[in-house]
């Protein structure tokens, strides 16, 4: 500790600087109290992914910020948290500019870079032009989002600097803009795309997504554009890309329920750059009795059909094709052929209901996934796994069985289903392994797992979280990263409650340890959460009965889609854990537990609760399970 106090505050802002996570940068701090002391240190560090307000990917505010900002209790670190928010961001309310820092509270803003309208009005509007700084805006008004408003954008020229453009309404004006690079639609009322004609010849990126999207007047679209999304798409004319001859990426959802030509066919031969392509659409809504021809460049390296009523002629060979998602029909159709494909890396099988011919797995491959759908025999009897092979997943409705030694020693990464709680012998070089139960387990078996001089030596990672229903489990001593599903053992008028114990076989639940000492990692999936009670997780047991330093916390319930995990670290400070430094890492909330004994516990610490709801509220509690 000496030597790291004798260095220069430049090198210690390096080293701490290098540190990736701000649960470790917050424990060096408290456990170096010279370090925490050093203002001048502490006034230059910064914590990392947690200063911006808006979440630019979902275009929406960030949970994760509001939730650090609201709530951030360990005030001691404030300075580092404050020196640490961006002044490049603010979110725009009816009435007011709502900025979540203090240093934000500012006349200038001169600085802005990135706004989100989160409730449109055409004032606020007229305020963001008075913000010429602006490079990013995203105008999403959720609250409107059933109502028939339209957005009036006809001056968005004012924002000279403007680069990237989000909308998401019912209508929408929109006038000319010379520099605009990115341009992302959500508007129900944007029927026919000579809305966009001359008004964005910078533009190279465009997605739009409507209720629809008439494919008559594409080529009026900027030439321009690298990148495309559409959804859904009339199905289009024959030359309906032509003009967009530097496109890389092309995104189209297919609408089959359009009007069609008598023999459809989308010709993309001409577009030399074009490295990307996803058709998306399902057919088998409607009665298809149409073949859609498409004509692909030899430059495709990503390749996406979900459609089955797709064609690709013998004539348009993809010698640069790495990546390809196809349903099985369009191979034994004739429809699509990989032979002038040498380079295949990834490759994906849907819909399979008929065996795999050996032709159909090129030996390039390195990941392969395939969804069978047939309840029938092995359907890759007749396959001759690749050497190159490194992911094998065997997914679907129905079980696949593969003798391991027809695997090749280069697969590390396996997902299976398998029936009943026994695991099979597995290939030896793994190194992560999914477990699908199917059918579902039942009467709480305890899965039982090779013997040690059979299990795979290097298997890290064990992933369980497809193993529905209940079960126990003696986790493997070689096991650093476990991931387990967990059902609720008790609830409450307003809380459910899970214990990892819940999952701990009888042999092992009465000893001191029940994970390996090499299990840092622990993701559990907390089943049928409930979106009207908070849920009780059992805390005490990890920090008592695991060596876990990284806790990941998922709500998966019938009503809701799942929620943002919760991503925990525990350090242990002391030989007895009786003081421990518990942070979600993602909102940096938290602090140090210290441990009691009451004195109806004997020598066993009283049980501590993470309380959580799905607002990204957590809290520290006790509760009792009767």
């Amino acid at each position: 500790m000496t030597t790291i106090l004798s260095l220069s505050n430049l090198l210690l802002l390096q080293i701490i600087t290098d540190i990736e996570d701000n649960a470790d940068i917050i424990c060096l701090l408290f456990t170096c109290k010279q370090l925490y002391q050093n203002s001048s240190l502490k006034r230059s560090i910064q914590f990392k992914g947690i200063g911006e307000p808006i979440n630019t990917e979902k275009r929406k505010i960030s949970k994760q910020f509001i939730e650090t900002v609201n709530r951030f209790n360990l005030y001691s670190f404030k300075d580092i948290l404050v020196n640490s928010l961006s002044d490049q961001q603010v979110i725009l309310g009816k009435d007011r500019v709502t900025v979540y820092a203090e240093k934000n509270n500012r006349v200038d803003k001169s600085n802005i870079t990135t706004v989100l309208v989160k409730e449109y009005q055409l004032e606020t509007i007229q305020s963001i032009y008075q913000i010429p700084s602006i490079k990013t805006l995203f105008i999403n008004d959720q609250t409107n989002e059933k109502a028939y408003f339209k957005v009036h954008l006809s001056s968005i020229s004012l924002l000279p600097n403007l680069q990237r453009l989000f909308v998401r309404s019912y209508d929408l004006d929109i006038g000319q803009h010379s520099s605009l690079k990115s341009l992302d639609l959500h508007v129900g009322e944007l029927y026919n795309l000579s809305v966009l004609e001359n008004k964005f010849e910078s533009l190279t990126e465009l997605c739009i997504k409507s209720d629809f999207i008439s494919s008559g007047r594409i080529n009026l679209l900027p030439s321009s554009l690298t990148s495309l999304t559409l959804e859904p798409l009339g199905i289009p004319p024959k030359n309906a890309f032509h003009s967009l001859t530097l496109l890389v990426k092309l995104d189209i959802y297919l609408d089959f329920g359009s009007q069609v030509e008598e023999q459809p066919c989308i010709d993309l031969f001409c577009l030399n750059k074009l490295e990307t392509l996803k058709l998306g659409g399902n057919d088998s809504e409607h009665y298809i009795n149409y073949i859609i021809e498409i004509q692909l460049p030899p430059s495709i390296k990503n390749l996406v059909l979900i459609p089955t009523c797709i064609s690709i002629p013998s004539e348009c060979p993809m010698p640069l094709l790495e990546q390809l998602k196809v349903p099985q029909c369009l191979f034994t159709k004739g429809g699509f052929s990989m032979s002038s494909s040498p380079l295949l890396k990834k490759l994906v099988i849907d819909s399979c209901f008929e065996n795999v011919e050996a032709k159909m797995i090129p030996s390039s491959l390195e990941h392969l996934s395939i969804d069978k759908n047939t309840g029938g025999a092995n359907i890759l009897d007749q396959v001759v796994f690749p050497t190159t092979l490194t992911y094998l997943s065997l997914k679907g409705s129905w079980i696949e069985t593969v003798n391991p030694n027809r695997l090749p020693e280069s697969l590390v990464k396996l997902k299976q289903n398998i029936k009943g709680p026994v695991l099979p012998t597995l290939p030896q070089h793994l190194k992560q392994f999914i477990w699908k139960a199917q059918p579902y387990l039942y009467y709480k078996p305890l899965l039982v797992f090779p013997s040690t001089n059979n299990y795979p030596p290097h298997l890290e990672t064990l992933n369980l979280l497809e193993v529905h229903k209940d079960f126990t489990i003696n986790v493997p001593l070689i096991t650093k990263y476990l991931l387990i599903p967990l059902d609720a053992v008790h609830s409450t008028d307003d809380t459910q409650f899970y214990s990892l114990g819940s999952k701990i076989s009888k042999s092992i639940i009465l000893q001191p340890q029940w994970l390996p000492v090499n299990t840092t990692h622990l993701t559990c999936q907390l089943w049928n959460a409930s979106k009207d009670k908070k849920l009780g997780f059992r805390l005490d047991e990890i920090i008592n009965r695991t060596n876990v330093r990284y806790l990941s916390l998922r709500m998966i319930s019938r009503q809701k889609p799942a929620s943002a995990p919760f991503e925990f670290s525990i350090q242990r400070l002391d030989p007895d854990n009786r003081n421990v430094l518990v942070l979600e890492r993602q909102s940096l909330t938290g602090g140090i537990i210290t441990q009691r004994k009451s004195i109806d516990s004997g020598q066993q610490y009283d049980p501590i609760y993470l309380y959580l709801n799905r607002s990204f509220g957590w809290s520290f509690g006790k509760e009792h399970i009767q």
